[in-house]
């Protein structure tokens, strides 16, 4: 598997010539991948298996921006209103025991307001991320 970062598939040596043209098509599908994922109008977000943001695209950050809390690195429940932080958390847990999820959540807008917005998510999309 390739691991993605900036846009580039990283991948160890090649071992023969035909694997230069399989690392080259592995590179040019990272590179399509990523760019389906930054030009999305859906918001996209990658979290790990703690709950951390470890990616997400444009369309992601300009909903979900907030002036108190970092994008990377955050934690889903660090979006949600003090008073769904623990509903959030129970949420996760059926979400990883189901491997789907669907519904609202509720977050912050730029300005501090409340905001809902509807999410699907699907859990272990890639081992090891």
């Amino acid at each position: 598997m390739a691991a993605l970062h900036s846009g580039t598939a990283l991948h160890g040596p090649p071992a023969a010539a035909d694997d230069l043209h399989a690392g080259s098509a592995e590179s040019r599908r990272a590179e399509y991948l990523v760019a389906g994922f930054e030009s999305s109008g859906d918001g996209l977000i990658v979290l790990d298996d703690q709950r951390r943001c470890v990616d997400l695209n444009r369309a992601a950050r300009e909903l979900l921006h907030t002036p108190d809390v970092p994008l990377l690195g955050a934690r889903l429940e660090d979006f949600a209103p003090p008073g769904l932080r623990a509903r959030t958390l129970e949420g996760w847990a059926s979400f990883l025991r189901d491997g789907f999820a669907s519904g609202v959540f509720a977050t912050f807008a730029d300005d501090g307001s409340r905001a809902v917005v509807e999410f699907r998510a699907q859990a272990r999309v890639a081992a090891g991320f």
